[in-house]
């Protein structure tokens, strides 16, 4: 069983991955995709919680869908 604090840094490793995505997939498309890319990478390091971190990574990830249109 895998303890809190491993959880939230896999979880983190995976929202920077998507970030990253997010990111170079922004400078070719949309500001939108860029911006919460760039937040992706950034906010787990404020972060602590994995529920904080599944909350806000799950906007992050959604809010460019919502934006775009």
């Amino acid at each position: 069983m895998l303890d809190r604090e491993t959880v939230e840094f896999i979880f983190s490793v995976l929202l920077g991955i998507v970030g990253l995505g997010y990111c170079s997939y922004g400078r070719k498309k949309s500001p939108y995709y860029l911006c919460s890319g760039l937040g992706l990478l950034v906010f787990p390091y404020f972060i602590d919680g994995f529920w904080w971190l599944l909350g806000l990574g799950c906007l992050l990830m959604i809010l460019p869908y919502i934006l775009d249109r």
